[in-house]
């Protein structure tokens, strides 16, 4: 991170710290840290960005706000992905899914030419 940051950590799903911690950087570079909730956040948006979350929920739930996947693919894929993706940009979303199982592990991949 460039000095005079901050990173904001958020979300303990692994109930682990963030890691180790180098005070000398912290200190030298300016770094800053802070926690993010997000009940405190809708908290200071006020009632109105529930109401928008509830009705994106109903829109979605009714299908009338929907993402399209067109493909899913593995890493062994990507180049192939791509090309697919450039012929049919409006035809969806290509969601990359790298650990899925392959059945090339350990391989080496080319660089990929786009």
């Amino acid at each position: 991170m460039p000095a005079r940051s901050t990173a904001v950590v958020y979300g303990a799903l692994s109930s682990a710290g963030p890691g180790e911690i180098d005070a000398l950087t912290l200190i030298g570079r300016n770094y800053k840290i802070e926690g993010w909730i997000l009940h405190q956040y809708l908290r200071s948006k006020g009632l109105g960005i529930v109401k928008v979350i509830g009705k994106s929920n109903a829109l979605m739930k009714d299908k009338t706000f929907q993402s399209v996947i067109q493909k899913k693919f593995k890493i062994s894929e990507f180049q192939q992905s791509v090309a697919d993706y450039k012929a049919n940009m409006t035809g969806g979303k290509f969601l990359f899914c790298p650990n899925e199982e392959d059945g090339v592990e350990g391989t080496d991949y080319p660089v990929f030419n786009i």
